[in-house]
């Protein structure tokens, strides 16, 4: 299986997956983004801007890259490039494979980027969440630019409750979560690392995972001395490409 990941996505442990998954093979080589379309890679992953560019061109999208305008891989099927929202399916799958309970009664939390949180609404509230908040790092134009999408998707998903707040509000957390997952560079948001490290904000059993973990251990470390049932990113990252090979 060959899978094209843009130089501009945070840093995974290539080497280590290319050994334990038989007959993965990535490309992380500079490509003009119609090059990379014609290279017949099985599956494409690009950050927010390429992927957005490439979304314009399609045609067939499935239900939930329709909503959000937002997908995180392109995947090869009879010849031609599906969008597909396959991080957040992944983590989702990764939770019943490993037959995890999570308290749905709580809520859960996305922190990262608008991109990031988008992908993760839909497959939490299948996994059966009903609150789920989002502290975006994004400035507060964009936040204030998807107000409506956020209304029109509560209006689409029945019962969920979606909220968000901005990044320095974060000391302000008043309940308890069940699942968090967060996507961010650390060094970029100190404030957020600071507060958060102290998960004093988990209901018992809770469920933690740091997608950007290889790039930076600081939270994953602070989770496991706090005794925080954690998903490590690279049983998370091991998980996703086998999804992709079957």
């Amino acid at each position: 299986m060959k899978v094209y990941r843009s130089p501009l996505l945070p840093s995974i442990n290539i080497q280590k997956l290319q050994n334990d998954i038989q007959g993965l093979q990535f490309d992380t080589s500079h490509y003009e983004l119609d090059e990379v379309f014609n290279k017949e890679f099985n599956v494409i992953e690009l950050a927010m801007a390429q992927s957005n560019v490439a979304l314009k061109k399609m045609k067939a999208l499935e239900w939930e890259v329709q909503m959000t305008g937002v997908c995180d891989a392109f995947v090869l099927d009879n010849d031609k490039y599906v969008p597909k929202q396959i991080s957040a399916k992944a983590l989702v799958s990764l939770i019943e494979f490993k037959k995890l309970r999570v308290d749905l009664s709580k809520s859960a939390l996305l922190i990262g980027e608008y991109y990031f949180s988008t992908v993760f609404i839909f497959a939490l509230s299948k996994l059966g969440f009903k609150k789920i908040l989002i502290i975006s790092v994004d400035s507060k134009d964009m936040m204030n630019t998807n107000k409506n999408k956020m209304i029109n998707w509560q209006n689409h998903l029945f019962d969920v409750s979606i909220s968000e707040i901005k990044a320095e509000e974060v000391s302000n957390l008043t309940d308890y979560f069940s699942l968090v997952v967060t996507d961010f560079k650390l060094s970029e948001h100190p404030t957020i690392v600071e507060t958060i490290s102290y998960f004093n904000f988990l209901s018992d059993q809770a469920l933690f995972c740091d997608l950007r973990q290889f790039e930076n251990s600081l939270l994953f470390e602070e989770a496991e001395k706090a005794s925080v049932h954690v998903l490590t990113h690279e049983e998370y990252e091991f998980h996703k490409y086998r999804l992709y090979r079957e």
